[in-house]
């Protein structure tokens, strides 16, 4: 079941991105290994060796990352000897939530309203201000706080944020969005001097994807 699985979930999920955008779906192929198949059927063409390789790597990091919101739900589904299928739709209900896995859109939606590496010092400067001068309750606004920023368990790095930033600058700039890194990079620095915050997995895996397509 987890086979199939593995290979249905993928084929599924690039068919349907590509019939949003009015395009047929391109089916998979077995001569390829599971990400640069996965860009394959969602995009047409084979993937860079360097895109694939960071798709992979993503992909891996997000695997073997034991115990987050959704991996809890599963195990819980798991644990009342339901059927696997049941519990990886368990997971992606949880993963479903804003504050879960809508938080690579949040650090998008930051880049955004950043606007360009000259003004991100300042936009983040900004920001760090009226957080320090609002109360608790207002702190916990998506419009205060820095997405990709902080983590329940590690108070250093979020290890996997340091192998996302490097394959996702590699990434921006074989793609001609390098401006990307340059945004995160100063805000990153404002929030780390500001607030002891450090970047976790959403940081840089926001970018990864963006620069992805």
């Amino acid at each position: 079941k987890a086979e199939r699985l593995l290979g249905q979930v993928p084929t599924i999920v690039a068919a349907r991105a590509r019939l949003r955008a009015g395009n047929e779906p391109v089916p998979p192929r077995d001569d390829l290994p599971a990400a640069s198949n996965f860009l394959w059927m969602l995009f047409g063409k084979e993937p860079e060796d360097v895109i694939a390789h960071a798709m992979d790597v993503a992909f891996t990091l997000h695997a073997e990352h034991e115990f987050n919101a959704s991996s809890f739900g599963a195990r819980v589904a798991a644990g009342t000897y339901v059927d696997l299928h049941s519990c990886m739709v368990a997971a992606i209900s949880i993963l479903k939530g804003p504050r879960h896995g809508g938080a690579n859109e949040d650090v998008i939606e930051m880049i955004e309203a950043v606007g360009t590496p000259q003004k991100a010092e300042a936009w983040a400067r900004d920001r760090l201000e009226r957080y320090r001068s609002a109360t608790r309750d207002e702190r916990a606004k998506p419009e205060l706080r820095f997405p990709g920023m902080g983590h329940a368990v590690y108070k250093t790095w979020d290890p996997r944020a340091r192998i996302l930033k490097t394959l996702a600058g590699e990434v921006a700039e074989l793609r001609g969005e390098g401006a990307i890194a340059e945004i995160q990079e100063a805000v990153r620095t404002v929030a780390a001097e500001g607030l002891g915050l450090n970047p976790n997995v959403d940081y840089y895996s926001a970018g990864l994807y963006h620069s992805l397509g």
